[in-house]
């Protein structure tokens, strides 16, 4: 069951890789062509709101992996100091307390998806805001997902959350031990 449930969540992490790949593609050729557009003084409307638009998609859907994976944003000063099993738990409270703050602003965006509807972007009249505005609550509906499900990996012990001090430490560990194997390596070769 576990087997399944990463192969889920391991194409879905690979679908938002590309979709957001993509994504950063389309907003590079837009910014690009809108700087070029500048200095041959052409007015060019609609493509910085596109670049916006596409980068809020990109960052909506990119949170909710982000907080799968342990990799969000969060400042660990405080959570590096603490033991295993206690930074864990705290963890486990960062992750059920961003899943409360994501499932509020779903709430908000159901409000605004019906408030907006038939409200098209100024300046890319095809664009209808609902539209942003359902892919941002389908990323933040995730978000509250993957943060219970990254809670429950580190209450249950499938998910470590590494401290700095201790990927330094095993850096340094894995450096020792490479250059120890290349100076054993120079030793029998001379």
């Amino acid at each position: 069951m576990v087997k399944t449930f990463n192969k889920i969540l391991d194409a879905i992490e690979k679908a938002v890789i590309t979709i957001d790949s993509i994504l950063l593609v389309i907003i590079t050729i837009i910014v690009v062509f809108q700087v070029i557009a500048r200095k041959l003084n052409i007015s060019m409307t609609g493509t910085e709101e596109l670049a916006r638009y596409a980068y809020v998609i990109f960052a909506f859907l990119a949170w909710p992996i982000a907080a799968l994976r342990g990799t969000d944003v969060c400042v660990t000063f405080l959570f590096d100091k603490l033991p295993g099993k206690i930074r864990h738990a705290v963890l486990a409270v960062f992750h059920i307390a961003m899943s409360v703050f994501a499932g509020i602003c779903v709430y908000s965006l159901i409000k605004n998806i019906e408030n907006a509807k038939g409200i098209i972007a100024a300046s890319n009249r095809w664009l209808h805001i609902s539209w942003v505005y359902i892919i941002v609550a389908v990323g933040l509906v995730a978000t509250v997902i993957f943060n219970i499900v990254r809670c429950v990996f580190l209450l249950t012990g499938q998910a470590v959350y590494i401290s700095q001090d201790e990927k330094d430490a095993m850096e340094l560990e894995a450096a020792k031990e490479a250059f120890e194997k290349q100076h054993e390596l120079e030793k029998k070769g001379e």
